[in-house]
């Protein structure tokens, strides 16, 4: 670990200062790497926590540090300046993927195989940077890069609906739209029902003029293709139970709830259960989860209610499990409806479209994970070895942030 001492000798910005400073320290201690030190990767460091600032740990960059406060940089140099090869793809943003846009936002259908948004590897591409790099060709007057503003996320190999932010102002109402905290829920339907009535609710904010932002917030509609497990698929004769909405999780509620019954199994599992290694890296599914999957494909709709967290070291890639609230854990729930099977000569699948109620970070892919059903190509959290993770946004419904209208996006299914 190496760790660096620096004295501010004026009032100035945290990211700043180590612009300033930090160069002539690295060259010292590593004269062929110290030109790779670049803007993005200092205010990665502050963001990641290894700056300190009186001994106090900051992770703003635009923090401004008094005159003379003491300032300490620890970080590992080896990994600090080793970038790694990534599988990502190439891309480019052309007008065939802009789902929509104004002068105060822009919605695109993102790839799988791409990050949204920058890395700690310099030379990584971002489809962030590919959205300005679109703008910036479509205005070639422009002096500066157009501005770009990130107001929510997709995981690297989701692909489907995302907007940004044009101008920094609309920022706030945005952010207010996807606050997880107020994510609305869709009533469960057949086939697909829940895009529908995400829709139907549109047209009806739209015919009574609300242009109010309040209580409203961001509306997202998911599909995903999971792998049936061997002896679920054999126990499934395609027999559907009509009209059932109960929750495999118990009896269906509002929230916020604790877990009900029908799904403390799923909630006292032990944070040391989930950590439990194997060949994949996730929480292993033992053949009480291929039971669970048999009762679920059997039915129209089912939910997954629990508190998830964070279940995997710092060092490791980030892996989310159940996790007890009063360590951490959030309040998550995610309604599933089931779309369609699909049958192969060599797997049995069925497509699944997911209305996220909270926004937690893999909250999808955990919740299918532990119904016994993970998602294809997701290694993480069980699923078969594939080409990508077969999840897709496939709606976004947000109120505009200037006019309060209800805008719908959608992405065509792409498997």
């Amino acid at each position: 670990m190496t760790r660096l001492l620096l004295k501010s000798d004026c009032k100035m910005r945290l990211d700043e200062i180590l612009r300033k400073a930090l160069p002539q320290k690295l060259e010292a201690l590593f004269p062929q790497n110290s030109a790779s030190l670049s803007n993005s990767k200092i205010r990665r460091l502050i963001i990641a926590g290894k700056v300190f600032v009186s001994k106090k740990q900051m992770r703003v960059p635009s923090f401004v540090v008094s005159e003379g406060s003491e300032i300490q940089i620890e970080f590992d140099g080896e990994k600090f300046f080793y970038e790694k090869e990534t599988a990502d793809i190439s891309f480019e943003l052309t007008a065939e993927r802009v789902i929509y846009e104004d002068e105060y936002i822009i919605a695109v259908n993102k790839p799988p195989h791409f990050p949204t948004e920058e890395t700690f590897v310099d030379s990584r591409d971002c489809l962030h940077d590919a959205v300005v790099r679109y703008l910036q060709k479509k205005n070639p007057a422009l002096r500066n890069p157009p501005y770009v503003g990130i107001v929510h996320r997709l995981d690297r190999d989701t692909s489907g609906v995302i907007v940004f932010s044009k101008q920094r102002p609309v920022n706030k109402a945005l952010f207010e739209a996807f606050d997880s905290s107020k994510i609305v829920a869709h009533d469960d339907g057949k086939n697909g029902a829940g895009l529908e009535n995400a829709k139907r609710e549109g047209r009806n904010a739209k015919s009574e003029g609300r242009s109010d932002r309040a209580g409203r917030s961001a509306k997202k509609i998911y599909v995903a293709l999971c792998v049936i497990p061997e002896s679920a698929a054999a126990a499934d004769t395609g027999t559907r139970r009509d009209n059932d909405t109960s929750s495999d999780t118990g009896t269906r509620r509002d929230i916020p709830a604790a877990p009900s019954a029908g799904n403390a199994s799923l909630f006292l599992k032990s944070r040391a259960s989930m950590r439990a290694p194997s060949g994949t890296g996730h929480a292993s599914c033992s053949s009480s989860c291929n039971t669970q999957a048999e009762l679920l494909i059997q039915k129209e709709n089912f939910s997954v209610q629990n508190y998830l967290g964070r279940v995997s070291k710092k060092s490791e890639a980030a892996r989310y499990g159940i996790v007890n609230p009063l360590d951490g854990g959030r309040f998550a729930r995610t309604e599933f409806t089931i779309l369609e099977r699909r049958a192969s000569s060599t797997e049995t699948a069925v497509l699944i479209q997911a209305h996220p109620v909270t926004g937690r970070t893999h909250q999808i892919r955990v919740h299918l994970s532990q119904s016994g059903l993970p998602i294809k190509g997701d290694v993480l959290y069980g699923g078969v070895n594939a080409d990508r993770v077969y999840l897709h946004a496939r709606l976004l419904s947000i109120p505009h942030p200037v006019t309060g209208e209800i805008m719908e996006f959608t992405a065509p299914l792409p498997f």
